[in-house]
């Protein structure tokens, strides 16, 4: 398992990772600009919740299975590894939320705004 104990930058790694499984760390926002499938663990998102910790509608913008047992985590593992593109509306509307640009471009516009030409 690769975590901030073992790794120290965990994003360097998600061009490597196939599906993604987290809870709701914003891990996944960054992920979804690979457009792969992401799973999801919330196990005390009820908890969670009830403190000043999620900006959004958990549900409502995660793009994935939540799963609640090692059983449904199974069974979405094998049905996101069989078929990728599963979900993929849903990522494609949370980019869409999250991320303004996908074109590898931020350094260019923060020079552009640093330098004043933008």
């Amino acid at each position: 398992m690769a975590n901030r104990d073992t790794v120290e930058d965990v994003q360097e790694l998600l061009p490597f990772v196939d599906v993604l499984v987290s809870d709701y760390s914003g891990i996944w926002v960054d992920y979804l600009l690979l457009d792969r499938p992401i799973i999801f663990v919330p196990y005390d998102l009820e908890e969670y919740s009830r403190s000043p910790g999620l900006m959004y509608d958990f549900e409502e913008v995660s793009p994935g299975p939540k799963v609640a047992s090692f059983q449904e985590f199974a069974a979405s593992l094998r049905e996101c590894l069989r078929d990728p593109s599963r979900m993929g509306e849903e990522r494609l509307k949370a980019r869409r939320m999250f991320h303004e640009h996908e074109d590898s471009k931020a350094c260019e516009r923060l020079y552009r705004i640093i330098s004043g030409n933008a």
